[in-house]
């Protein structure tokens, strides 16, 4: 029992909290903040930890009438916090601008200049990035000695944050300009000017901004560290505006200034979809043709010309102006060359020169490291193959290029045959897209385009590829390729497939007319493969194509004579077993014409994997049943045969999608051997069909039993019948019955220590299936071998129903299991319990509110009536619970707090205090909200049914005695009623004080105390039992008529349990 600790209340002087001021008046908030304690710090909160000063809380929270107040009582607005930061810092920092507040602080002594310990940054700096920026708050700043060149940690000056401001305006710019004149030129750590992040701002379109900063002397071609320029963004720009650019050129700047990768502004020019036709006539004008870098190679070996063919905007006109203004397209463009090797080294050597400034003398091992790495790089550079490239092959890879973008090309002098560094010309470019073009293979191959070029990846398979893109393939493109282009039909591509195997195999069918063209070209439909470890003939190919019929298969044996009598050398399979091995659309027909050609010598013959025809025809999806009579019948196909997994043909069936019962039961009429014969994994025929989703079927399974297959027979992790049904989630009641009036040993486990039960939850059945399988489980808390309950099973399914329907089956099947029994706080060999392993919100909230065990005994003793010693709205209840629950010892008080609810409310109510998950229910939970807050419930989520039970009986007087040799322990009555029927049947016809004492003098004492205390708290220790103690205890249960799947029987035979181990 939980002894009754008396503990002394102490009234102490609550904290201030400067939440409770927020909605005061100045009168108020004067007689608690005064002159004396206006720079105190107070915690704004309960739950808060730090502590801030009363200016800062109300100069956010608060109005500006409560900051003239604590500024005229002495408030120092300039105090600072932990971190370094001011009113006015903080007040800069939220997302809207409190301009009146700010222009106070300004004019009353805040200092804008000040920093902020870990950033660097000061007010002034927040309010340059800040969105809502206008023209008088910064002139304000300004006059009041704002520092424009104040730089933060990164070396941005607060300029530069205004020029990168989305609504930076000219008027802004102006002003600052005004200040100061020298502010582009103090560069960041990434040496970036302002002027660089204006360019870079993707919002400000405007040409007043490049007019202030050109008027002002800002230099246009400084470059960062990457070595860009403001014009090199201007031109990346997405929401590019020509006139600024336009005002850039005007102001000096150059487009052959390169950055570290040698891309100049102009490749970034010809790569903005923005950048049109018009644009590049107008910059012809501005610029002379010797400024503009048309044949600059960067360091990824792209022209402004080879950006153009890339892009996804590719443009007739654009390529006709680039080639007219003098970009190479029949000449290598080359990846290095000695002008771009020239600037590299120029390049590298000012950065040197001034990184050797900035260092000391004492880094010159790091300085030798350098050098050894600068000269292994020229090594390699010396050492690379050039890498060719070509504007016709990049633009036939592009998959927005059309036919007049590829004649522009050819005419003006691209090589059809142009390689690659990778062999690849611009007809095999082609073959990467996913869908081509024929008008483009055309025009390429009218042009001396070679269709018999091979390297690594296209080994003569160039036709191949091509019609693997074409959504259809025509006649008349094979036509054209054999009789014009002369491609060879013999050639293999890199998979060792001709043209002809390929149509054999594809998805799509086949055309007779093609494949009769092209045999009659020189194809040979019997043409082994050169490739070891495939060498399959079209012919082959076709016979196991279940989309080809067996009218065109025909075809192929009589007039091109497919040959019958091949045989694959990897699968070690006949033209006949090819056939049979196909999914779908196998024919009586063809099997009876290939008997009478006396093709098949033997019916049993087997492949690599030992499957004969009659394995594979068991293993397709749909098959007459015609075939079957005739394999088994006149071809005398054994029906015993086993492959090298030792599984017969009447396995596969069992473990195929689509089972016919004819089909079955005619199987089942032949000459079986042994119907019980098991695979490598000991699974029966009958084991694999009740594991089978697709194929599982009340009568298929009375057929196999009825034939004499074993229910109880068990695989390698010992589950029979009964457990693979469970595991199948198509498995219906009807099965389950027929299983268990065969006497299925539905007690047993598997290896893993499973029951069915626990099969059939981690795969979520319907709740009527989870009610039949709890009649046949003797506890419904049975662990596994991983220590694991019902409970576990069901929350771990969340990772494969994680959906709304999903998520709410899981909260029923929750619901019933746990208003069943089923414990929610049992801990697992990885000491999880059910709430610590899943991740949803409201499978925890379901778990955390209801405690079954101990709500159901006292919901079923509200159903009595007569134990009843109260009504509220004329609904019978216990007064000890509602004082329990709402801590409010007085009845009468209750029931003037409930007088204004309606009695559907009340009953809500009442089953909330009774321990019923009402509050899973929206509905229920929004209708009785105004209940809690009538009667100061705050939390009700937080209020569990068994604590508060306990926590209530432990400090109230005892209405019962139990009298144990002359020992006494005092009980309540609720709780003996509740928890026992024998005390109900006791207490039934009277509640006087006549039967206030019970004598169990017969028992000892020991075990008559841990059982009043299990009562009360549902818990036993394990150490706190032996085996008299256990046997007395079972000898209760009975005596005292507890519940069957009471808690108590759990742990005693947990106990049990741990004495056999």
């Amino acid at each position: 029992m939980i002894k009754i600790e008396e503990e002394l209340e102490v009234k102490e002087k609550e904290p201030l909290y400067l939440s409770t001021l927020t909605n005061k008046t100045i009168k108020e908030i004067s007689g608690v903040i005064s002159k004396e304690n206006v720079n105190e710090k107070y915690q704004q909160d309960k739950l808060s930890i730090l502590t801030i000063y009363p200016i800062h809380y109300f100069g956010l929270n608060g109005t500006l009438d409560q900051i003239k107040y604590l500024i005229k009582c002495g408030g120092d607005q300039n105090a600072l916090t932990n971190d370094g930061r001011n009113l006015l810092y903080r007040l800069l920092e939220q997302s809207e601008l409190m301009t009146d507040r700010i222009e106070y602080l300004l004019e009353n002594g805040g200092k804008i200049n000040l920093l902020h310990r870990t950033t660097l940054q000061s007010a002034l700096h927040l309010l340059c990035s800040h969105p809502q920026i206008t023209f008088d708050l910064l002139e304000l700043c300004l006059e009041k000695e704002g520092f424009l060149l104040q730089q933060n940690r990164q070396g941005r000056t607060c300029f530069s944050l205004l020029c990168s401001n989305p609504n930076v305006d000219s008027d802004l710019l102006d002003l600052c300009f005004q200040k100061c004149a020298s502010l582009n030129t103090i560069e960041d750590r990434q040496h970036k000017t302002a002027f660089h992040y204006l360019c870079q701002n993707e919002r400000c379109t405007r040409t007043k901004f490049m007019k202030v900063m050109i008027k002002n002397k800002c230099d246009v071609n400084s470059q960062d560290n990457n070595g860009k320029t403001p014009l090199y963004y201007l031109c990346q720009n997405p929401y590019m505006k020509w006139s600024r650019i336009k005002e850039a050129i005007k102001g000096g700047a150059d487009f052959k200034i390169k950055d570290n990768n040698n891309t100049t502004p102009f490749h970034n020019l010809c790569k903005n979809p923005r950048f049109k036709p018009k644009l590049l006539i107008e910059l012809n004008s501005l610029v002379k043709k010797t400024d503009l870098p048309l044949n600059v190679v960067n360091r990824f070996n792209m022209t402004p010309l080879l950006t153009l063919c890339q892009s996804y905007f590719i443009n007739k006109q654009m390529l006709e102006m680039l080639i007219m203004m003098g970009s190479k397209v029949d000449k290598i463009v080359l990846n290095e060359t000695k002008e771009d090797e020239n600037t590299l080294e120029e390049q590298e050597k000012n950065k040197t020169e001034k990184n050797e400034t900035k260092k000391n003398e004492k880094n010159k091992k790091s300085k030798k490291k350098k050098e050894q790495k600068e000269t292994k790089q020229k090594k390699n550079k010396k050492k690379k193959n050039i890498i060719p490239l070509y504007p016709l092959n990049l633009v036939c890879l592009n998959p927005w290029c059309n036919l007049e973008i590829i004649q522009l090309l050819l005419t003006a002098g691209a090589n059809p045959n142009s390689q690659d560094h990778q062999g690849d010309t611009p007809l095999t470019c082609l073959c990467h897209r996913n869908e081509i073009d024929l008008d483009i293979v055309v025009e390429l191959i009218n042009n001396g385009a070679d269709v018999n070029h091979t390297n690594e990846r296209f080994k003569g398979g160039l036709m191949l590829d091509l019609i693997k893109r074409m959504k259809k393939v025509s006649l008349t493109f094979i036509k054209f390729f054999v009789e014009t282009a002369k491609i060879d039909l013999s050639l293999e591509n890199s998979e060792g497939q001709t043209v002809l195997h390929y149509l054999c195999k594809s998805k799509k069918g086949i055309d007779y007319n093609i494949v009769q063209y092209l045999i009659k070209n020189g194809a040979d439909i019997n043409y082994e493969s050169t490739k070891a470890s495939d060498n399959r003939t079209p012919f082959f190919l076709a016979c196991e194509n279940p989309k080809i019929g067996w009218d065109d298969l025909k075809k192929l044996i009589t007039k091109f004579h497919g040959d019958l009598l091949f045989v694959d050398s990897s699968s070690r399979k006949n033209c006949f077993l090819a056939y049979c091995s196909r999914t779908t659309n196998i024919e009586l027909k063809a099997i009876k014409y290939l008997s009478k050609k006396k093709l098949i010598k033997d019916i049993n013959v087997t492949d690599k994997n030992g499957l004969s025809a009659l394995h594979h025809i068991c293993k397709a999806n749909t098959v007459d049943l015609s075939v079957y009579k005739y394999v088994l019948g006149k071809l005398n196909a054994d029906i015993n045969l086993k492959d090298h997994t030792k599984k017969t043909p009447l396995h596969y069936l069992c473990f195929s999608r689509h089972i016919d019962p004819k089909i079955l039961e005619f199987l089942l009429s032949q000459k079986i051997k042994d119907i019980n014969c098991v695979d490598y994994r000991k699974n029966s025929a009958l084991l694999l069909l009740l594991g089978n989703y697709y194929g599982l079927n009340f009568q298929n399974v009375e057929l196999l039993i009825n034939a004499g297959s074993n229910v109880n027979l068990k695989n390698l992790d010992k589950m029979n019948g009964m457990h693979c049904a469970c595991r199948n989630p198509g498995v219906t009641i009807d099965t389950l019955e027929l299983l268990i009036q065969k006497n299925v040993k539905y007690w047993e486990f598997d290896t893993y220590g499973r029951n069915p039960f626990l099969c059939a939850l981690s795969y979520l059945p319907r709740i009527s299936l989870i009610k039949y399988l709890l009649e046949f489980t003797k506890n419904i808390n049975h662990l596994d071998s991983t220590g694991r309950n019902c409970i576990h099973y069901v929350i771990q399914s969340v990772q494969r129903n994680n959906t709304k329907r999903g998520i709410q089956r899981i909260l029923q099947i929750l619901e019933f299991l746990i208003e069943n029994g089923a414990e929610t706080s049992i801990k697992g060999k990885n000491n999880q319990m059910p709430k610590d392993i899943s991740a949803n919100e409201r499978l925890i909230k379901k778990l955390l509110l209801f405690n079954p065990s101990y709500a159901n005994d006292f919901q079923n003793l509200f159903k009595y009536k007569q134990f009843t010693n109260e009504t509220i709205n004329n609904i019978p209840i216990h007064k000890s619970i509602l004082f329990a629950r709402t801590k409010i010892s007085d009845i009468g008080k209750i029931k003037d707090l409930l007088k204004s609810f309606d009695t559907k409310e009340i009953k809500i109510f009442l089953k909330w205090a009774y321990g019923y998950n009402i509050l899973s229910n929206k509905n229920h939970y929004q209708m009785i909200k105004p209940i809690f807050k009538q009667l100061g419930i705050e939390n009700p989520e937080k209020h569990h049914f068994k604590k508060d039970l306990i926590n209530y009986y432990d400090s109230s007087e005892k209405d019962f005695i139990l009298l144990v040799k002359k020992k006494k322990i005092k009980v309540h009555k609720i709780f003996l009623m509740a928890r026992s029927k024998l005390f109900r049947d006791m207490f039934e016809n009277t509640q006087t004080t006549e039967k206030a004492i019970h004598d169990y003098s017969d028992k000892p004492y020991g075990t008559i105390k841990l059982f009043i205390n299990f009562l009360y708290q549902d818990h036993l220790k394990m150490k706190q039992l032996n085996k008299k103690i256990v046997e007395d205890l079972h000898e209760m249960i009975e005596y005292y008529q507890l519940n069957k799947k009471s808690k108590l029987k759990y742990y005693l035979s947990k106990y049990i349990e741990n004495i056999k181990k």
